[in-house]
């Protein structure tokens, strides 16, 4: 006889036995388990923009991928790992959408990975295919080193070679000031800027005057400023905006959310350097700008030294990503059949049969049965009126052989019909009754499990005589005593 195993409460109560009653059936798994796809050959290719890497560069790499049988399900996954030290930027979606606004999923990236998830659109197009790209950034290396790597995304394809390297650190300071800015991986949604002064520590005849402008799609954040002063003997340190003036080192004037003035007081600036950095959070109108901007105008004299004023441009480029994805309705004259559960239109049913005929009850196709995925297909149909009606089904399939299911093939159109048809799954019940060998519990609990997985459970008692059916089970196929 077909075992369910349970669990009790006690281990004294381990010994008893479980009377089913069976209608000659097995429970049916409701529920399709998702596919994982980076084996399954739907990635058709991967091209990394550049190989030959510097730390902190960035590139993209690009992967194109479709489905050869039409085998995709929703719920379906692709995940691509990170190649060894590029780091992505993580947190950030990207929509896998066609020209008409169409989604078939999304790829989520993380720190090490990328999971693409696809939806019910695949299971309704043919020839579903598509690209997306992703942004990756070098991490770091030993100073005047190169480390060669190698990386197929953990798919199925050849790998393909990369490199990092590191040039030799100790260079010395060859301006007063420089701007520079950066996005950092584990932070997308900000843009880090540095201001640098008195790189060469020179002694000054004015102070140091700062005009900086934030461009489109950013903001300040007011609490991210950090000055770090390093003094003329190597003493170094870092100081919040507040600690800075307290300390009499200048004065930083936020006026608004785009701009703010920055004042370093020369006796402090003299034979000293210094580094202001800040972030900008990226707005929503900001995400689609391809480069953040940041002007800023410069004065500053060093001792014995004409005055200098300068305007100048940064910029930082912002995460460059995004995808696409498209398929094929049926072609013109062809009817699509999607046999699916009632109740649960993502389970696919295969086996069932299908005579189509035409409104005259002419038969035109006979004997068509859905596959793995749950369709069938009859193609070269002529414009008119048709029915579909279902012949044959698996013994736990309901159906109605008298059903019709009526389409219609119209003419001057460039694309076919697919028509859902859902079925119900026959139920059974299963008696269980708990019958003691040894000593008693108050009571004991009972797992049923379907294919190894629990699908109801019961607690037997006095209350209840040991005893209790579960009803409502479906089923799929027959079994025999052993």
């Amino acid at each position: 006889m077909r075992e369910f195993w349970y669990r009790g409460f006690s281990i004294l109560s381990i010994a008893f036995i479980l009377m089913m009653t069976i209608f000659q059936n097995m429970l049916f798994p409701l529920g399709v388990s998702a596919a994982e796809l980076n084996q399954s050959g739907i990635v058709d290719s991967f091209h990394m923009k550049q190989t030959e890497l510097r730390h902190g560069d960035r590139t993209k790499i690009e992967v194109t991928y479709s489905d050869k049988n039409d085998m995709m399900k929703s719920g379906d996954t692709l995940t691509l790992q990170v190649p060894e030290n590029l780091e992505t930027f993580k947190g950030t979606t990207i929509p896998l959408n066609n020209d008409q606004g169409t989604n078939f999923g999304s790829c989520e990236i993380s720190q090490g990975q990328v999971v693409c998830t696809f939806n019910d659109t695949v299971e309704e197009l043919n020839n579903v295919r598509g690209s997306f790209y992703f942004m990756v950034q070098a991490g770091s290396v030993s100073a005047g080193t190169t480390e060669e790597y190698e990386t197929n995304l953990g798919t199925n394809l050849a790998k393909q070679p990369y490199s990092i390297t590191a040039p030799e650190g100790g260079t010395s300071p060859g301006v007063f000031f420089y701007k520079t800015g950066d996005m950092q991986p584990s932070n997308p949604h900000h843009v880090r800027w540095f201001l640098n002064a008195n790189l060469k520590k020179e002694y000054l005849n004015d102070d140091i005057i700062i005009k900086d402008r934030i461009g489109q799609g950013q903001e300040i954040k007011e609490d991210s400023f950090r000055i770090t002063v390093d003094y003329w003997n190597g003493n170094a340190f870092s100081l919040t905006k507040k600690e800075f003036e307290d300390r009499g080192f200048g004065k930083i004037t936020i006026h608004d959310n785009t701009n703010f003035d920055v004042v370093i007081y020369k006796d402090k600036a003299s034979a000293n350097a210094f580094s202001i950095a800040y972030k900008t959070a990226i707005t929503d109108a900001g995400e689609s700008i391809d480069l953040f901007k940041n002007e800023y105008e410069l004065a500053y004299q060093v001792l014995n030294q004409d005055r200098v004023e300068k305007t100048d441009t940064f910029t930082v480029e912002n995460i460059d990503q995004g995808g696409e994805s498209e398929g094929d309705f049926p072609p013109a004259g062809t009817v699509r059949l999607f046999k699916t559960v009632s109740g649960n239109e993502e389970i696919p049913l295969s086996g069932v049969k299908f005579n189509v005929y035409k409104q005259d009850d002419t038969l035109v196709a006979e004997d068509k049965v859905t596959g793995e995925d749950g369709k069938v297909e009859v193609s070269n149909l002529q414009p008119g009126s048709y029915y579909a009606q279902e012949i044959e089904a698996p013994e736990y399939v309901e159906f109605d052989q008298n059903k019709r299911i009526p389409f219609m093939i119209k003419s001057g159109v460039e694309q076919g019909i697919e028509i859902p048809v859902q079925n119900q799954i026959k139920t059974t019940s299963v008696d269980v009754e708990k019958m003691w060998k040894g000593d008693e519990t108050e009571k004991v609990t009972v797992n049923l499990l379907a294919d190894g997985e629990k699908v109801a459970d019961v607690e037997l008692s006095d209350k209840n005589n040991w005893k209790h059916t579960f009803t409502e089970l479906p089923v799929v196929h027959d079994i025999k005593d052993e």
